[in-house]
């Protein structure tokens, strides 16, 4: 048996991210083993979302889902995809070979492959068009860095590490995702440190400076680095955005926002928006 379901245009905006953790949902709950992702008349698909679209074929898999993406050649969506190097993956293709110089290819995180790793980092800064002095790219590499392996080291992922993004001219703007498919940061937070934590302040916990899951089994303060990024996107007046189990949060220098949602997804999707900037970046450790 078949389903199908008709993918709207996708904006970087609540909206879209509420419709997202709802089809998640419906794709895993159906009865129907072949699910149809019809983009046909998805006219607009933002990067922010690639990642979270790519790993829907991982996550169905394990649960025995077959899943089909439809496009229309030569609609935007499907260029989109073809060039952000998703297309190949989807036609099991072992490199990115069509994504563009602008595009952050869709990856399969391999931690173990620390030389790949370390340049994807680095073209991830390269490609955000932002002036930075030595430490400061030092910090900043370190920082992308750690959203990586803590996804892997804090997540518990079951399926994968996933990321991808994109250089957006027109805007003057880097846009990437990660998702990880483990267990959540509000439920990791709420077996770790506070059971009685709603989903809401489990996260607002994690966002804390200092504040990580593994120093209650280290007994060393080690954050997430979620506080450094949205210290760095606070004065880059870019964007953080995440959704994590049942809750979503979006924050940027004007206005932070965080609420429950009815659709609970599996795992984090981590977003950030890098804006391009002239000004020199420039590092200083506290005392």
């Amino acid at each position: 048996m078949e389903k199908l379901f008709k993918i709207q245009n996708l904006q970087n905006t609540t909206k879209s991210f509420l419709f997202l953790s709802e089809l998640q949902n419906q794709v895993l709950n159906c009865a129907e083993t072949d699910i149809i992702l019809d983009f046909s008349s998805c006219q607009f698909s933002h990067a922010v979302f690639t990642s979270f679209l790519g790993v829907m074929t991982e996550i169905g898999d394990a649960y025995s889902k077959k899943m089909i993406y439809r496009f229309e050649k030569g609609s935007k969506t499907f260029e989109y995809f073809y060039r952000s190097g998703l297309y190949d993956y989807l036609m099991s293709e072992s490199e990115a070979t069509h994504a563009n110089q602008n595009a952050l290819s869709f990856w399969k995180v391999e931690l173990e492959d620390e030389e790949k790793l370390m340049n994807y980092v680095d073209k991830i800064i390269d490609l955000s068009q932002i002036k930075l002095s030595d430490n400061a790219r030092q910090q900043l590499f370190k920082n992308f860095y750690e959203l990586f392996t803590n996804a892997k080291d804090h997540s518990e992922q079951k399926y994968g590490v996933f990321v991808c993004g994109h250089w957006l001219p027109k805007v003057e703007e880097l846009v990437f995702s990660l998702y990880d498919t483990g267990i959540g940061i509000p439920r990791l937070v709420q077996n770790k440190v506070n059971s009685h934590m709603n989903g809401e302040n489990a996260l607002q916990w994690a966002l804390q400076t200092g504040h990580s899951t593994r120093q209650l089994e280290k007994g060393v303060p080690r954050g997430l680095g979620l506080s450094d990024l949205q210290e760095f996107v606070d004065i880059n007046n870019g964007r953080l955005t995440i959704l994590s189990n049942d809750v979503y949060y979006d924050y940027n220098k004007r206005n932070e926002f965080i609420k429950e949602i009815p659709y609970e997804i599996i795992g984090t999707l981590i977003c950030v928006t890098i804006c391009k900037d002239d000004g020199l970046y420039v590092y200083e450790e506290s005392e």
